[in-house]
């Protein structure tokens, strides 16, 4: 599924809550109320911000989701690079690192309260899922974690009610912007009334605005808030960060949700022929305030280094604490079944590195460690054990070993094992010849996003690979993967306008496109470019230029460039 606020001349807002929520539903809405003396006159002196996001879950019946985790990480980089937030004062949680209780540590324990002055900002972005207040018997909203049960939200979810309240409580500080992009509920699982099925409503604004706060959700209630089809982003998400900063640093809060709500609206509208309208509630009073601007007096964090010898097996499941134990560290919690220490460790026996140091490497000694996390369901390491047993690294080359573990990690959601898999169907690689189970493995990798699975997806759909030949679909994957910057994309969209398969042929879209591939290193780009220039199609014709190309995909092994070279040589 990527904010700051003014200086001088910006006045206090007692809370700001932006709540960005994907789920289902239908009709555009605008709130504005305000609360008298909602505000004093102060600058904000420094701004903090926790990004958390979620694609997938410890209980395997939550549905993955496809853009969260990235969400998160792009708006993180966003802060830092564009909304003047400084670099050690945006904390990042993803997927295994946001559980429950790292969320509420972070947030009510050992950062937040340790770094938060009373005239700062504190900014919280979750994208996640989420759980509307009709399906809780107290009609509460609570925000999905990593580890929560979906039976027991109270126990094990965070309430959203308690998230503003639990930072002004343990900072002091009362300006607090709560960024919930609890997306893609329209389009998760709908398996037997469960807690994400559609009939379930987006957040009830209404219920969620307190004194002081401002909340931006991402769509109506009765709408559907939908992942982009141009990126790999949710359309509010991508379109938020463009709006914050689209009259420059200086942005006001509703001069950024009106860009947004355009924006918005036209995308989905143009893409999905559906509806997505943001729907803004403000109750606090006082001057406007500009998320991106430069804080009145910025200082640095106070950095708090894990005692590794110390950390229990809870806080050792962290991979941003795994990442930095020393090696014998990370051993003892590996030995001790910690699957994220496992994982971590095999990964640095396959780097050869560790904390920096050289370590040499050893595939061996990375498979076992990998195996090891695999055989307790974590999905990364079955994907890279499923990597090695199909090159042989570590391990002795075994496809059907491949496919099994890369079936698992598929059936978790993982793209990329699921772009493996639609290889190993259609080469008939440890499993029977399958063109119709490759073309589904590539499909459902492609429609999340994978912009491999979307090239091979396309090249069935020109070669009718499981699937009846149809140019104008191929021609439709091939552009999404050329947008996520696959070379097998831009040559596949270069073929289709050279030859007019799947839409007008145009010599000169086919020369841009072959050039793109070309400067990635594709040979066979780099032959098509040699043809383009000795011919004169889609360019001006240029003996030397067809050389020039002609050579660079020689010199890769291509043999039409060869052949081609030669020939000129030789005249």
């Amino acid at each position: 599924m990527n904010y700051t606020v003014s200086t001088t001349s910006l006045k206090t807002i007692s809370c700001l809550l932006i709540c960005f929520w994907q789920a289902a539903g239908g009709s555009p809405a605008i709130i504005a109320a305000e609360l008298s003396g909602a505000g004093r006159d102060r600058p904000i002196k420094d701004k903090w911000a926790v990004v958390i996001g979620l694609d997938k879950f410890a209980d395997r019946s939550i549905p993955p989701l496809q853009f969260s985790s990235k969400d998160a990480r792009d708006f993180g980089q966003f802060l830092i690079e564009k909304g003047n937030f400084a670099k050690d004062h945006v904390k990042v949680l993803v997927n295994e690192q946001a559980t429950e209780k790292n969320v509420r540590d972070v947030v009510g324990d050992t950062w937040l309260p340790r770094q938060v002055q009373p005239d700062d900002l504190v900014l919280i972005f979750a994208s996640s899922h989420g759980s509307p207040k009709e399906l809780d018997v107290a009609k509460e909203n609570f925000l999905v974690v990593y580890d929560s049960d979906p039976t027991k939200l109270f126990s094990t979810a965070i309430k959203l009610d308690d998230l503003s309240k639990t930072i002004k409580r343990r900072t002091g500080c009362d300006r607090v912007v709560l960024l919930l992009d609890a997306c893609h509920s329209g389009a998760a699982d709908t398996r037997g009334g469960n807690l994400f099925a559609p009939k379930a409503k987006n957040f009830d604004i209404n219920s969620l605005a307190g004194e002081g706060q401002i909340i931006i959700s991402s769509s109506d209630a009765e709408q559907i808030s939908w992942e982009s089809k141009r990126y790999q982003n949710s359309v509010f998400t991508h379109n938020l960060m463009d709006a914050l900063q689209s009259a420059g640093q200086g942005t006001k809060v509703t001069q950024a949700y009106r860009h947004l709500k355009k924006n918005v609206e036209e995308e989905v509208k143009a893409d999905r022929n559906a509806s997505q309208t943001p729907v803004m509630k403000s109750l606090w009073k006082g001057a406007e305030m500009a998320l991106c601007a430069v804080p009145a007096q910025p200082r640095l964090a106070t950095q708090q280094e894990p005692d590794t010898a110390r950390i229990d097996p809870a806080q050792a499941s962290s991979p941003t604490i795994v990442k930095d134990m020393p090696l014998s560290t990370l051993i003892a919690h590996a030995e001790r079944g910690e699957v994220k220490a496992q994982h971590e460790l095999a990964l640095r026996y396959e780097s050869g590195k560790s904390n920096g140091k050289d370590i040499g490497k050893d595939a061996a000694k990375a498979a076992h460690w990998f195996a090891k996390a695999a055989n307790q369901g974590y999905l990364d390491s079955q994907y890279d054990l499923g990597l090695m047993y199909l090159d042989g690294r570590g391990v002795e080359q075994n496809d059907r070993e491949a496919f099994n573990w890369l079936k698992k990690a598929s059936d978790q959601g993982d793209a990329d094992s699921a772009t493996n898999l639609g290889y190993l169907y259609e080469q008939g690689k440890g499993v029977e010849q399958n063109p119709q189970e490759a073309f589904k493995w590539y499909k459902k990798a492609a429609e999340n996003g994978n912009a491999g699975a979307q090239s091979s997806l396309a090249y069935c759909y020109v070669n009718g690979t499981g699937v009846e030949q149809d140019f104008a679909e191929a021609f439709k994957w091939f552009q999404k993967a050329a947008q996520g910057k696959d070379v097998r994309g831009m040559t596949g969209v270069a073929w289709a306008f050279a030859h007019g398969k799947g839409t007008a042929q145009n010599n000169t879209e086919a020369f841009n496109w072959y050039k793109r591939a070309a400067d990635q290193g594709d040979a066979s780009a780099e032959a098509a470019l040699g043809n383009l220039y000795e011919a004169g199609l889609g360019v001006d014709k240029n003996s030397e230029s067809a050389l020039f190309w002609y050579k660079k995909a020689a010199a890769q092994g291509d043999q039409n460039a060869a052949a081609q070279l030669k020939r000129l040589q030789g005249m």
